[in-house]
């Protein structure tokens, strides 16, 4: 009785009582509610979104800029964060070989969203196939990073950098071709006129060796040349925007290969060959005089410089003479010349002597000619007379 008495006179007490932990409950949950709300904001992953996209890009070529202010684009989930950057390399593991630089902010987004760019233009293509270029971004700075290669709004922490599957935007980077229409022409015993076309308005640098030495080295590419220059057993004789230079200071006897190599920023093509032959000259040797003796004969050696090829000779009756151009010498007595060819090789052009004359006389032994040939003009004269 006292108890419900106690009750009974105490309501407003009991209520407020009531009240009073009911508000201490919400206001423990609104703070438990933030904590976790605050607390997993702060170490959620971050969104994000490329706004620079392609498959490829563009195809650009070995040694390529970009050019100046050539900004990748990419789009961050909130207001505030760790870092940003955008890479670029080949490498899929996006770490090998690539390129990393901050990201900055240049504008607002939607609501909460900023967006960040890097400045890429001044970038070079160092090599050819495929370059990937990607946006990042961390909220706090143990996170892991998000990448921005999923083509839409992720956060994905794992790099799917490849050219067939994924949305991962990158570049295609093509060799840089030849010049074409090469050609040295021999303008003198000491010159040598050359000319080409060049490939996409590109420099081109020439190179030139012996042709019977050993192939030039092939041109460092990232490295820069110079007129002279050394690349194995050629040198540098040009380099330059022209379409055509004269080498000078050359022997006339020697034959000389050029290459041509086009130049886009101290990156070079494969290279294009050249040849211009040497001159050759043949001279004929051994004895002038023959004596009658039944058997073919004549001059038949030389002295040859410059080309290997084979030598041929070439036999004909002068000074009344009769005997027809033929590569096997006379056996008759009489007065011929004999001229002596060197066939052209890799390395020189072909020649030809000067004609040689030559005689064979009868000696003790009496010349009678060809019966056959007696026997047609008897033959000839008998008709005449009928």
């Amino acid at each position: 009785m006292n108890n419900s008495t106690f009750f009974l006179k105490n309501p407003v007490s009991c209520s407020s009582f009531i009240r009073l932990n009911i508000k201490k409950s919400i206001k423990h949950l609104s703070i438990l509610m933030l904590f976790i709300f605050f607390g997993f904001s702060a170490n959620a992953q971050i969104w994000v979104n490329p706004l620079t996209t392609g498959r490829p890009i563009a195809t650009n070529y070995l040694g390529d800029n970009l050019g100046s202010s050539w900004y990748f684009n990419f789009e961050i989930g909130q207001t505030s964060w760790n870092t940003s950057d955008v890479g670029i390399g080949q490498n899929p593991d996006g770490l090998t070989g690539w390129s990393w630089a901050s990201a900055n902010y240049y504008e607002d987004g939607s609501y909460p969203n900023k967006h960040v760019r890097r400045d890429i233009g001044s970038f070079q293509f160092t090599a050819i196939g495929t370059w990937y270029v990607v946006g990042r971004a961390k909220a706090n700075s143990g996170d892991a990073s998000t990448y921005a290669d999923e083509g839409t709004w992720s956060n994905d922490t794992n790099l799917t950098a490849s050219s067939s599957t994924g949305s991962c935007p990158y570049f295609t980077v093509s060799p840089i071709e030849n010049p074409t229409s090469q050609a040295g022409i021999v303008f003198s015993g000491t010159q040598i006129d050359l000319s080409w076309s060049q490939w996409n308005s590109k420099n081109v640098m020439v190179v030139r060796r012996l042709t019977s030495a050993a192939s030039s080295s092939a041109p460092a590419q990232g490295t820069s040349y110079s007129v002279g220059n050394s690349l194995g057993s050629g040198s540098v004789v040009y380099n330059g925007s022209a379409t055509n230079y004269s080498d000078t200071g050359l022997s006339s006897d020697l034959g000389y290969t050029y290459v041509f190599y086009s130049v886009n920023n101290n990156y070079y093509s494969a290279g294009a060959n050249a040849i211009v032959k040497g001159g050759s000259s043949i001279a004929i040797t051994g004895s002038t005089s023959f004596t009658l003796n039944g058997l073919p004969q004549g001059p038949n050696t030389s002295t040859v410089s410059g080309s290997t090829g084979t030598v041929t000779y070439s036999y004909v009756g002068v000074s009344g003479t009769s005997y027809s151009a033929s590569a096997t010498p006379p056996t008759y007595p009489g007065s011929y010349t004999v001229t002596a060819t060197v066939a052209a090789d890799t390395n020189y052009n072909g020649a030809s002597s000067s004609a040689t004359t030559f005689t064979i006389s009868a000696g003790l032994y009496t010349y009678i000619p060809d019966t056959n040939f007696l026997n047609a003009l008897i033959d000839s004269f008998n008709l005449q007379r009928y």
